[in-house]
């Protein structure tokens, strides 16, 4: 049952801080993310399909790396209680494709009990799809809905504005001069990722995308070896207002 799965105790990578962090192979990423297939002359721009973590996912694609999704929720359930953790580095919710394999993100979602795991999703919100993430949601995994531009997030809020969410902004939001919070053309209050803007902020010490409670959406400016094309992307129909 379910994806094949890297898990890593501790990471180190600067931005999340030496929290657990998971990757999950790419069989479980949506045919309509915008991001695999959104481009300049046909190059995605995924951050996971370049640099260092591409070929980590190939190896994990092929199963030559990671465990089986049984093994993986075993080590989600042996985390100290009250533990802050990100799944999901990389992949998408347990189901290949668009759909939620139910049983899979039960099994995780029950392993999370007693402790604090967040993730995002670019999985279509059918009603299914939607009911799945909301039950995981309320029950201490918090999944955040991933937009692309603020005219995403206006989008999602009209129909929902119970659930998390975050948003990719354009690379000018990364900058120290660059403004802490911004509005939807509705006026959704988007605050960049303090990791991002605070030194010596990480993940561990932020803790604000497993708050399903947060009233603000969390924004990414474009980052990894495809941000310039990434930035067009978010910039070129975000039609942002300071």
């Amino acid at each position: 049952m379910g994806p094949q799965v890297i898990f890593t105790p501790k990471s180190e990578n600067v931005k999340t801080g030496p929290m657990a962090v998971s990757v999950t192979e790419s069989t479980t990423c949506p045919s309509n993310c915008k991001l695999r297939r959104a481009s300049e002359g046909g190059t995605n721009i995924c951050y996971s399909l370049h640099g260092p973590m591409r070929f980590t996912w190939n190896k994990l694609d092929r199963h030559e790396i990671g465990m089986p999704w049984e093994s993986f929720c075993a080590k989600v359930a042996a985390l100290p209680a009250g533990s802050l953790w990100r799944h999901n580095v990389s992949g998408d919710l347990p189901g290949v494709g668009d759909a939620i394999d139910a049983a899979a993100l039960e099994m995780l979602v029950k392993a999370n009990e007693g402790r604090r795991g967040f993730t995002f999703t670019h999985k279509p919100l059918t009603a299914e799809n939607f009911d799945l993430i909301r039950a995981a949601t309320l029950r201490g995994f918090t999944i955040n809905v991933s937009c692309d531009t603020l005219h995403e997030v206006d989008y999602f809020k009209m129909v929902d504005a119970t659930l998390p969410a975050v948003t990719m902004l354009p690379l000018a939001y990364g900058k120290a001069e660059a403004p802490k919070t911004l509005k939807t053309r509705s006026g959704h209050v988007v605050m960049v990722c303090p990791a991002v803007r605070v030194e010596g902020k990480t993940c561990l010490t932020c803790g604000l995308c497993q708050n399903a409670n947060r009233k603000v959406v969390i924004g990414f400016p474009a980052h990894g070896t495809a941000r310039m094309r990434a930035d067009k992307h978010a910039g070129g129909f975000a039609q942002i207002q300071k």
